[in-house]
């Protein structure tokens, strides 16, 4: 009878050491990213106008310079007592610059404990009442109702990501931003003055987006939205960032011949491929302005 040998087992293959390294960053990832709302580990509070975000400092102070100097004991009143205010922006502020969109600074919260954030656009407003603490983002799962404001969302996240030095979520908000192909002329108009009241004129990424999005359209239809027209005639310097951009672009010259020249607007940005000549020698036939620069067909 012939024998029957033992089974035997291949021993279990030790995971790689690059595959512990990835099970490990997944488990902080999501460690990291269950306290959002998670009031019990709490040590400081951030307040935007009415709006309260209780945070942790383990994860927010890291990642900004602003946030990590502020909450020091010594440096700021906030330090000592363990809450950060920043200032709200208002509808019809003219000091934008240095105030904040509360569902800004909530998106760029939410980023800071999941590493990303969702923007979309819904019939209802679930966060039209603001948020008062931290367990309202998390149960908004990292994702904000902008209604029709999607492109002027990402503005105001990379805004404040700018601010205070959030390098990752400004990289994000710029790609978000180019992402958003065919915006309503009622959210470009809104984002137009986000991007041009509340970063530095150096800060060039979501300017560049925009001058070059307007000169590239085939229609006229956006610039002659009334929107569109007010933005662009609220922002001192737009319409000469429009007109230097076209001189340099690859396919515009000088001065040419009526007949082989087009025309933009210095004041409303509109562009005329075959302008009268009344509007040669000046006058927009929309707004009236007398500035033009002329550029080849």
């Amino acid at each position: 009878m012939a024998s029957i040998s033992p089974e035997r087992h291949s021993p279990t293959e030790p995971p790689s050491k690059d595959k512990a390294t990835q099970m490990s960053q997944k488990d902080l990832s999501n460690g990291i990213s269950s306290l959002l709302g998670d009031t019990e580990y709490s040590d400081l509070t951030i307040m935007c106008g009415q709006h309260k975000f209780r945070v942790h400092k383990a994860v927010v102070c890291p990642r900004s310079e602003f946030f990590r100097t502020a909450r020091k004991k010594g440096s700021f009143k906030e330090g000592e007592l363990g809450v950060i205010n920043l200032q709200a922006s208002s509808v019809g502020s003219s000091d934008v610059i240095d105030s904040d969109d509360p569902d800004a600074v909530r998106l760029m919260l939410v980023y800071l404990y999941k590493q990303d954030y969702t923007v979309v656009c819904m019939d209802t407003d679930d966060f039209a009442t603001g948020c008062d603490d931290a367990q309202a983002i998390a149960a908004s799962a990292g994702t904000f109702n902008a209604s029709d404001r999607i492109l002027t969302t990402h503005a105001k996240v990379f805004a404040v990501a700018e601010k205070y030095g959030i390098r990752s979520l400004k990289a994000l908000a710029h790609h978000y931003f180019a992402q958003q192909t065919n915006p309503t002329p009622e959210d470009l108009a809104e984002a137009i003055k986000v991007i041009f009241t509340t970063t530095p004129e150096h800060v060039r990424e979501l300017r560049d987006i925009v001058i070059k999005y307007i000169l590239t359209q085939q229609s006229p239809a956006i610039l002659e939205h009334p929107n569109i027209e007010a933005a662009i005639q609220s922002v001192d310097t737009l319409a000469y960032e429009l007109l230097k951009k076209s001189q340099g672009a690859g396919s515009y010259g000088g001065i040419r011949s009526q007949d082989s020249c087009s025309h933009i607007c210095s004041r409303c940005a509109r562009k005329m491929s075959k302008p009268t000549r009344n509007s040669c020698l000046g006058d927009c036939t929309f707004c009236g302005a007398d500035a033009w620069l002329t550029f080849k067909s």
